[in-house]
Parts: structure tokens; sequence; C-alpha cells
């Protein structure tokens, strides 16, 4: 794998497939993460490049919370061959290790090792040195966020209380006596709330001010209901004055997507890929949905300006993807992302990004999901309404357009034109399978020699089998 760079298209395909994978498994939905390597190998580049493009579209949380999570499965994998096999800790049975560790403290503190060498005090300062550094480098359970300690908070408890450990597993009584004494002790070694001076606790409550703006507490505790409500009364006065994306007419978003549908086509229709020396393709992804539509329909053979590319009697936005019978397809996942430069494709105009994000951060975690779904829905229905209009202004007037934004459009897509389908698990592989072996049609050009005929080369045929 050398350092060749994806084109925009593939680099949004590697953007939604691991974007898709964080959401399910946030939710619980996703067996496994396909790591940085599996990634490299999809898509023919090299670990570091594939570091570098996550880098560019994720943040640090969602970074973070994969590569832990990719670590714990990992883990969990060793873990469970080593239960197979019997070697290790994780080869022990819980009353096993239950006992080892009991036998491991007891002594420690008989012989005063570890923990049991240091006083209190120096525990308690090492607790805070640990807790500091944890905190700025945002690790352990400073890697979470709000939401994330509030639900482990609530597992964690629940937890306690059906078993009859911990706080949670105490009675009222006994927490009421336990925080009597835990408070009497704060007091006396002047440590936490109970330790503090009146001005302490007034320089506590302003902090604490703070990070509930900063954590979306406060006004933006208002209930679901309150913010749409909101957000209903700002769009009303955006139409009113005409700014905004609400403050757009029908008329003028067609006009827009036609616009930009016209931009993007110049700026993406190039040829990056010669597939199996017949004909080009400007990404990756393009070129999958290309050979998976000829593998899978009968009768189909790609054939460029008449079932791909289309853009003849009248058809003025570029070109059409594909033309099935009569049915025309557009491969578009919906990016919700600004155009910042000239080869950076989003679909959110400049000015509704502002609004967008504004919006976005109005919501708790749990709804802002729902709400890019609801725009990806929006966005791609206003690009599939502008492709449309452009064929019914054409001599192909009366034929469908239909958009598929994912492997999972096009799956359902193609169920309407065969009766041949594998199931979806294995139409995802041979989808995958195919990306790879577009990847290997890349054109070798060079600044001299653009103009000479490209080359290509070929996997094995039993990928295009």
């Amino acid at each position: 794998m050398g350092n060749f760079k994806l084109s925009i298209e593939d680099r949004i395909a590697l953007y939604e497939l691991v974007k898709e994978e964080i959401d399910s498994d946030k939710e619980g939905k996703l067996e496994r993460f396909t790591t940085n390597p599996e990634l490299a190998e999809l898509v023919g580049i090299s670990i570091n490049t594939i570091r570098s493009y996550l880098a560019e579209y994720f943040g640090e949380l969602d970074l973070s919370y994969r590569a832990k999570t990719i670590q714990q499965q990992t883990g969990e994998r060793n873990g469970q061959e080593a239960i197979k096999s019997g070697r290790g800790i994780c080869g022990l049975t819980f009353e096993q290790r239950s006992k080892m560790g009991k036998t491991n403290a007891q002594s420690n503190k008989e012989n005063k090792r570890g923990i049991f060498a240091i006083s209190h005090e120096e525990r308690v300062e090492i607790g805070k040195r640990s807790g500091q550094q944890a905190k700025e480098n945002k690790t352990g359970i400073h890697s979470l966020t709000t939401e994330q300690h509030s639900n482990y908070g609530k597992i964690g408890g629940e937890s306690n209380k059906e078993n009859g450990t911990g706080f949670c597993g105490l009675t009222y009584e006994q927490r009421v006596e336990a925080g009597k004494k835990g408070g009497k002790t704060s007091k006396e070694n002047g440590v936490g709330i109970c330790g503090m001076e009146h001005k302490q606790y007034v320089e506590a409550g302003k902090m604490g001010g703070r990070k509930t703006k900063e954590n979306g507490h406060g006004i933006f505790e208002l209930t679901y209901e309150q913010r749409a409500e909101t957000g209903r009364r700002s769009g009303v006065k955006s139409r009113e004055r005409g700014t905004g994306l609400f403050g757009i007419s029908k008329e003028r978003r067609s006009e827009i997507s036609k616009r930009n549908a016209r931009k993007t086509y110049e700026s993406f229709r190039h040829k990056a890929y010669f597939i199996d020396n017949r004909f080009y393709v400007s990404s990756q992804e393009e070129g999958t949905v290309a050979l998976m539509l000829e593998k899978y329909l009968s009768d189909f053979s790609i054939q460029e300006g008449v079932n791909f590319q289309v853009k003849n009697r009248g058809i003025n936005n570029g070109g059409i993807d594909f033309l099935i019978g009569e049915e025309f397809l557009e491969w578009h996942p919906t990016i919700l992302a600004l155009k910042k430069k000239e080869h950076n494709r989003g679909d959110i105009l400049e000015e509704d990004f502002s609004m967008y994000q504004a919006l976005l951060e109005s919501l708790p975690e749990d709804k802002r999901k729902e709400f890019n779904e609801n725009c990806k829905n929006y966005l791609g229905s206003i690009y599939q309404l502008s492709r449309q209009n452009a064929i019914d202004k054409s001599d192909y007037n009366g034929m469908n357009v239909a958009l598929a934004k994912n492997i999972k459009g096009l799956y359902e897509f193609m169920s309407r034109h065969s009766t041949t389908l594998p199931e979806f698990s294995e139409f995802k592989s041979e989808f995958n399978k195919k990306m790879k072996y577009v990847k290997s049609c890349a054109v070798n050009k060079t600044k001299k020699d653009e103009n000479k005929t490209p080359t290509s080369t070929s996997l094995e045929s039993t990928l295009t089998a």
C-alpha cells in the first residue's frame, strides 16, 4: 500500500462507514468495529493515511471513543482465547479471581506493600494528582461525556442496589448516617464541600454555573418540545426576513441545487479510475455501483452516455449517474458539511450552515442523531428533486429518478429490478470486494503524461466474477 490519496467521494464513503459504526455501537447494535488496518486493506491505502482522513472528519471525542472500543474489543477477543485455552487471569473462574484478589490485598496490608505502604494523606494526594492528570489528558472517567457519566452511574447504581453493595445498596437510614459521618470527617480534614468557607462556596457556585453552560444544562435543559418551539419561532422569523434555510423559496432552492449540481459535476468529474479498460469513473464508489449493477442486473452493461452519466435529450444538470430500464439512479451519500474548498463536497449551503450548527448544539446528545437523519433526508430530498426536475424538463419526462445514499439504498433499488439478489450481508460483502477491485484500476498520471492513454491493473478474476 502506498501513499495514494482517495477521491472526495471515497473519503466521504470512508467517513460514512466509520460514522455509521460509531453511531451503531453507541446504540449497542454493532458487533465489532472495522479496525484501521482492515480499512486500509479495504480501500488500498496506508494505515497512516486512514488515520489522517479520520482526523479530518472526526472530533477528538469520537476518535477516542472508537480507539478505546477497538482496544476493548481486541482485549475481549484475546481474553476469550485465554479462557478457552485456560491461560492467564482470563482462564480463572470468578471465584478463583476473587480469592486471589483478597489474598493479595491481605498480604499487601500485612506487609505494608503497594498502596498500604503509604499514609492516608499520601494516598489522597496521589489520587488528586492522578485525577488532575486524567482530566488534562481526558483519560479514564474524564474521557466520558456528561451523558455517559450519567448512564454509567445509573447502570452501576442499579447493579449495586440489586446486589446490596455500595452506596446504592444501603438503606435510607444507613445513607443518612454515612452522610453525617462523611460530612464530619470532611469538615475536620478541610476537604470536600463541608470543608469550604463561604467565599469558597460562592466560587464553587460560579464554577458550577460555567460548567452547566458548557455541559448544556440550565437554559439548555429545556424540554425537547420547548426547544422545538424555539426553533419554530426562529424559523418563522427567518422566513419572514427572507434569511437562512427557512427563508429560501422552493424555486430558489431548486435553482441553487441545479447550480451546485453543475459546479459539483465540473469539480469532480475527472478520470480517476479506468474500469476494465472500458469506462472511466470519478470515484471508487461510483465504479463499484456500476460493477454491482452489471453483476446483478440481467442484460445491463455500462455504456457511457447511454445508461451511465446520461446527459443527452435535454438533460442540463451535467448528467444522471445511471439509467436502468425506465428508471434513473443517482448515487449520492448526503454529507452534513459545508463546502469549504473547491473539492470538498458538502451538502449544506453556506447561508444555512450556521443555523444547522446552532440547532444541533441546542439539542441533547440523544436527539442529535434523529435531527441529523432528518437533515439528511431533507437535503437528500432537495438533491433528488433537483435531479427529477432536470428529467422532467428533458425528453425523458415522466421517468423517475431514484436516490441511493448508501449500500442499503442501492440494495433496495436493485431489488425492484432483479429477483436474484443475494442476502444483504452477502451483497454488502461483494460491494466491499468490488471497491478493492476498483481501487486497483486507478489511472496512473503524472504532470508530464496526463494526456497519454491511462493504464490500469486488475485483481484476480474471482473478484469480478
